[in-house]
């Protein structure tokens, strides 16, 4: 019997979990459920991201829901889960800005049972892709169009750019071809009328990839062309022409022209129209504008407009210019502008751009003829509009080139000895010609009668002094538009020469450094140097320092801006002397003032520069991220650098630091830092 009683309980146990499966604790079948959310990685700012939870396991059960949600995302996202649905196991989101977004999928059987996992996706700025240099506006039928990628952009370099059809017209059999993944570019020649939506997807060095899409409308209506239209003359018949109209699918049948708009009170017709030519005429009997629509029908019955107008009794400015195109000379200004059926009334000559650096005044400039005097060298263009007695007006432009002087520029070389050869050196130039011609001559020598200047019409030439002292040679150089420049050598013979320096720019306040150490003797004499100031600023105090007659240096502070003239003297042990004078221009630089460091609660705020000064004007305010938190970024927006405000954007709490420069118009500079702290963080 034994046998028989453990039979029994065994089946009973079996049958009483059976049972039991689906009451009380007893479950069905089956293994908890395991959720995988993928693998995660990198991705870009703007792109959809796909979520795939489909290796996730439910044992035996294959009844599930898949429900996604964001687990972190960067401070000020507004990113969120899209195209989900509980019983599918894939969804997408799109990051919106940089930083890392942890997703999190949580799987759900039909017994109530789940699991979660996580994935985390690390978004950065990839590629910007554009396609506007696409141009496909007035595309037609059988014709290709070039698509253009060039205008894409990244903060690395793009790689590929890769065309697709997203969507064409349901009879299109278009094709993308021309399209090598290395170049921008690749064309499709649409076969049907309808929308093509292409995308355009590049990839960068990162292997980061963005997106655009063009859509290019291909009209199955034929393309009105009227013609140019322009300025035509009252009671001349004017010949309307529709001829270069077409049509993509089909053959352009019919042309109607009309007129959509007339001046007050004309009673013009349009004649001679045949509705199957493309050509009529029409005679204008006022002044005014004439607006005259075209329509155009295919074979189709399918139609398309276009307007052309024409002015009648409209102003046409024309101008000239006449003068010898010198510096200083007189350049007239001619008004040879007319008027189709009515008169010029009124003329306004300005000027639209010169190479002065203040326009030069234009006289009579309210009259047919005016005038200018030039003050510098180059094109001079004047703007003439004129004005008809029924108030409309014509522009146009004249160019007046003055022409440039040469520059003589020369030097002296050679042992400064008496009985010595001398060198004369030109190193002219012309910078709207050549020189073609030197004259080399004597200004003042010591000499009673002048040493002779050999080569004296070339670049270099010479003489030999025959007595100590100081030779002043003038050349005159001759371009090609036998215009002249002149200059002065000087060459001292047993004699010193005295070299003040460059002198240049300094600061109010600080030291300057004089020298005179490439002074020089003829006949190799000792030299003594006395430095003073030719003149200094008004008010000013500031003195020679540090001067010793037999030391060729000194010093001097700058105590107010404005321009120090020093005068260096020397003087040789025969007593012979030479003065040359250094001219010191002393500024003040300007003081940037970035503001206080400060605490904000925000995701933006203000840079203010505006407490900056100068004693002249600060033209730009330049501002810069020196540092901001670890992870943490921030960009600056709305800066114009001719405003001393600009604002930042940051993405985390922290200390942020900004670099102000400005700069003023003398070109000079000066920096200032703040530090923006950002928090708490709770707050945020």
């Amino acid at each position: 019997m034994a046998p028989k009683i453990l039979s029994v309980l065994i089946a009973f146990l079996s049958i009483a979990a059976f049972m039991g499966a689906g009451c009380g604790d007893f479950s069905v079948y089956g293994t908890n459920p395991t959720a995988d959310a993928g693998a995660g990685g990198d991705v870009s700012v703007g792109s959809v991201v796909n979520l795939d939870g489909s290796a996730s396991e439910v044992g035996d059960v294959d009844l599930a829901t898949y429900s996604w949600s964001f687990n972190t995302r960067p401070v000020g996202s507004s990113a969120a889960i899209t195209d989900e649905d509980t019983a599918e196991a894939t969804a997408t989101f799109t990051p919106d800005i940089v930083g890392t977004y942890g997703i999190r999928l949580t799987v759900t059987d039909i017994n109530d049972k789940s699991d979660s996992a996580t994935v985390t996706y690390t978004a950065h700025q990839g590629p910007d892709a554009d396609t506007d240099n696409t141009d496909c506006e007035n595309a037609a039928v059988g014709e290709p169009i070039t698509l253009d990628g060039s205008a894409s952009t990244d903060d690395g370099e793009i790689v590929t750019w890769e065309w697709i059809f997203s969507d064409i017209p349901t009879e299109s059999a278009a094709e993308i071809t021309d399209d090598d993944l290395e170049e921008p570019t690749a064309t499709f020649t649409p076969d049907v009328c309808g929308d093509y939506v292409i995308e355009l997807t590049v990839t960068d060095d990162d292997e980061f990839t963005g997106t655009d899409t063009l859509t290019c409308s291909i009209s199955c209506n034929p393309t009105a062309d009227a013609g140019a239209g322009g300025e035509i003359a009252v009671d001349e018949e004017v010949l309307l022409d529709g001829s270069a109209s077409s049509d993509g699918d089909g053959t352009i049948v019919s042309w109607a022209w009309d007129f959509f708009e007339l001046p007050e009170g004309s009673s013009a017709v349009i004649i001679d129209e045949d509705t199957e030519e493309p050509t009529a005429t029409f005679t204008p009997d006022l002044s005014g504008a004439y607006v005259v629509e075209l329509t155009v029908t295919d074979d189709d019955d399918f139609q398309g407009s276009t307007t052309v107008t024409y002015t009648a009794g409209s102003p046409v400015a024309e101008a000239d210019v006449s003068g010898i195109h010198l510096i200083g000379e007189i350049a007239i200004l001619r008004s040879t502008s007319y008027d189709n059926g009515g008169a010029i009334v009124a003329w306004n000559w300005t000027f639209e751009s010169s190479p002065s650096a203040e326009d030069p005044i234009i006289e009579n400039a309210d009259q047919d003829v005016a005038y200018f005097i030039p003050d510098a060298c180059g094109d001079h263009i004047v703007n003439l509009t004129v004005t008809d007695n029924d108030g409309l007006t014509d522009s146009t432009t004249v160019t007046y080139n003055v022409l440039c002087n040469p520059v003589a520029v020369g030097e002296a070389t050679g042992s400064h000895v008496v009985d010595e050869v001398a060198i004369l050196i030109s190193t002219s130039s012309d910078s709207d010609g050549e020189i073609k011609g030197w004259d080399w001559a004597f200004e003042s020598t010591p000499s009673v009668i002048d040493p002779e200047i050999g080569n004296a019409d070339q670049d270099v030439a010479y003489f030999t002094p025959d007595v100590c002292g100081n030779y002043f040679v003038k050349l005159t150089v001759t371009d090609d538009d036998e215009l002249t420049g002149s200059t002065t050598v000087k060459y001292n013979v047993c004699v010193p020469d005295a070299d003040a320096g460059a002198g240049g720019m300094v600061v109010v306040g600080e030291q300057v450094f004089c020298d005179g150490s490439a002074s020089t003797d003829g006949d190799g004499d000792l030299l003594s140097w006395v430095w003073d100031f030719s003149d200094k600023p008004a008010g000013s105090t500031a003195a020679i320092t540090d001067a010793d007659i037999g030391e060729p240096t000194a010093f001097f502070t700058p105590d107010l801006a404005g321009d120090y003239v020093v005068a260096l003297t020397v003087t040789d042990n025969e007593g012979y002397q030479d003065t040359e004078t250094a001219a010191y221009m002393a500024v003040i630089f300007p003081v940037a003032d970035a503001g206080d460091d400060r605490s904000i609660f925000g995701l933006t705020a203000t840079l203010d520069g505006s407490d900056s000064y100068d004693d002249g004007t600060i033209v730009t305010w330049e501002w810069e991220i020196v540092s901001t938190p670890i992870s943490g970024s921030a960009e600056i927006t709305d800066e114009d650098p001719s405003e001393p405000t600009a604002t930042f954007l940051a993405d985390t709490c922290g200390n942020y630091e900004f670099r102000l420069t400005v700069t003023d118009d003398l070109g000079l500079q000066d920096t200032d830092r703040v530090t923006y702290t950002m928090g708490p963080c709770s707050a945020l």
